[in-house]
């Protein structure tokens, strides 16, 4: 039985050139910009959080205001602090996501090679996507309001067994004429094949 080479165990800090072959090119690398990549997560669940904490808030504040604490058991009072505590999940969930941001988008990465797309996002260990182009079926540009703001867009490339997804790009228009234009082009190359 062989050796077990421990850097491709321990690949935190996988730079995602090394992974393009001599006969490739890069054509574009980027990164999602911090600040659109922050305001789009705490965008993302801000309405379902306000929600549960005027719902919470205001089962507490009844609570309170009735002076009931006073008039329960400790224990009772002990659980519906907990449940409280507990039932703020989501407010907690969200908050710890906004927290992690700054380093998931720190750990973000996107290049445009002659041959794919390729992306690496480290959030639970080191995940790396790629799409050649042959098998991309579809490229669309999603620009919110909030992307507007900071001139940033996201591409959905989806192929047939993944949907790849470079968000908060500066340039998306530049970036997805790119891919198209790749695109058609081996798509008119396979036609007159």
């Amino acid at each position: 039985m062989g050796k077990i080479n421990k850097k491709y165990l321990n690949n935190d800090n996988l730079d995602l050139k090394s992974l393009i072959s001599d006969d490739e090119k890069i054509l574009w690398q980027g990164k999602p910009n911090p600040k659109s990549y922050f305001w789009a997560k705490f965008f993302s669940m801000f309405k379902i959080v306000v929600i549960w904490l005027v719902f919470d808030l205001t089962f507490l504040g009844l609570i309170i205001g009735f002076n009931a604490f006073s008039q329960m058991p400790l224990f009772v009072s002990i659980f519906i602090v907990i449940f409280f505590i507990l039932h703020l999940t989501p407010v907690w969930l969200w908050i710890a996501r906004l927290i992690r941001s700054k380093k998931d988008c720190e750990n973000i990465e996107y290049i445009i090679t002659s041959k794919r797309i390729l992306s690496k996002t480290k959030q639970n260990g080191v995940s790396v996507d790629s799409i050649y182009y042959k098998d991309i079926k579809e490229v669309n540009l999603n620009i919110t309001w909030l992307d507007r703001r900071y001139k940033v867009g996201d591409i959905y490339i989806t192929s047939q067994t993944k949907v790849l997804v470079l968000e908060d790009i500066s340039s998306p228009f530049e970036t997805i004429s790119l891919i198209q234009n790749i695109t058609n082009k081996l798509n008119t190359e396979v036609k007159l094949n």
